[in-house]
């Protein structure tokens, strides 16, 4: 179809609707053919193509309802020319969104159903307000330091082993628990021990108490301070340190010394073991390495035996 400029009319200045050459079919997008031909127009002082809208604001097919044309979109175009197909002076209206399927209407967000409270469960199935109970039983539980009995060489032995296994020389423990009943609990005792067992919680049920940890210490003589106390050993299970139960072995020991008339508590300590070396200081102990230049020496029986010519 070729495209005349278009004419003004001369008695009211506006522009006079295109006439169709002759022989040429009448554009198949027109809503309505021949009405241009007999004169007829759309609402609105501009023509308009199909979807577009003249100058003047009318709507496109039908005229019905559309929304207003944005004002940037109408402040490009020209008095009396319309945007339909091949058209200048504007782009195309962009044609409106399909809209949503069904499912996806309404709120994005749908609340969501509530879960139950976490319960923590033991391996037993048991729930977790029993287990809650548990710990707070372990935590109200109390710590007794008590002197060794005879029935005790056993939780004894076991925990001499877990200390030398501490301290990387389980190889050196020759020691049996008939030797510590005959040596601790006979006529001439050589050691006295202390126990630490733990107590059950106010309302559990009364059972044998469990040994935690023990402290085994003797007695010495000091040419310049008389009498004094060695501690041997002291050692507290893993799982039950930090708790206070090594400094109240301590302070007990320190106790059953002064009432013998002991003036010295002494102990020995490997050197890698800082956190027992913080610990013995924070309680005023003085590392006599440090301040005095001491060495601990030790003849072994094959050396005593040589010195007595046995």
């Amino acid at each position: 179809m070729r495209f005349q400029p278009q004419r003004l009319n001369s008695t009211t200045g506006r522009p006079a609707p295109r006439q169709p050459q002759r022989g040429s079919p009448q554009s198949s997008l027109d809503p309505c053919p021949g009405a241009q031909s007999r004169g007829w127009r759309w609402r609105g002082e501009g023509g308009a193509g199909v979807g577009g809208a003249g100058v003047g604001g009318g709507a496109g097919l039908g005229g019905r309802g559309e929304p207003a044309l944005p004002a940037d979109w109408l402040a490009g175009a020209r008095p009396g020319q319309g945007a339909g197909r091949g058209g200048g002076g504007r782009p195309p209206l962009p044609r409106p969104l399909p809209a949503a399927p069904p499912a996806l209407r309404g709120p994005v967000c749908r609340p969501v159903r509530e879960l139950p409270a976490f319960q923590p469960r033991l391996r037993n199935g048991r729930e977790g307000p029993e287990l809650q109970s548990q710990t707070v039983g372990m935590a109200m539980a109390s710590v007794r330091i008590r002197q060794a009995e005879e029935g005790d060489c056993g939780n004894i032995l076991k925990l001499i082993r877990e200390l030398a296994e501490y301290e990387k020389l389980s190889d050196q423990v020759k020691i049996s628990e008939e030797a510590l009943r005959a040596d601790g609990f006979g006529e001439n005792p050589f050691y006295c021990c202390l126990v630490a067992e733990l107590l059950p919680a106010p309302g559990e049920p009364q059972g044998p108490c469990v040994v935690v940890g023990y402290g085994l210490y003797y007695f010495i003589y000091s040419t310049w301070k008389g009498r004094n106390v060695y501690l041997e050993d002291i050692y507290v299970k893993p799982e039950y340190r930090g708790q206070g139960i090594g400094s109240k072995i301590i302070k007990k020991v320190a106790e059953v010394a002064l009432e013998r008339g002991c003036s010295q508590l002494r102990l020995t300590v490997l050197d890698w073991n800082k956190g027992a070396m913080d610990l013995y200081k924070a309680l005023g102990a003085r590392d006599l390495t440090e301040a005095e230049g001491w060495h601990s020496f030790r003849f072994e029986e094959e050396a005593m035996r040589e010195l007595a010519g046995k």
